[in-house]
């Protein structure tokens, strides 16, 4: 954990590519939909957060750097509370 309250940002990115894995991972819109309910949960802001950001030219190419953008929005305890579930 660094400083700011934020893990390791390579620890971040692992775990995104294992849970937005594109054969056994989450689909797009379940990551959408988790990150929007810890989002109003712990009351953050992220920045992808309906599945028409999910696309080439849009906020985010893919699911995996959907969530680690995501991800980079809440504090250590959060990361790790999502992570985790």
């Amino acid at each position: 954990m660094d400083t700011n309250g934020k893990m390791d940002e390579t620890f971040l990115s692992h775990a995104s590519d294992i849970l937005a894995d594109t054969d056994t991972g989450l689909s797009g819109t379940d990551i959408v939909r988790y990150c929007n309910e810890y989002a109003i949960h712990y009351d953050v802001t992220i920045p992808i957060n309906k599945t028409s950001d999910l696309r080439m030219g849009g906020k985010a190419p893919n699911k995996r750097t959907a969530l680690l953008n995501n991800l980079q929005k809440f504090n250590a305890l959060q990361q790790f509370n999502i992570i985790k579930e």
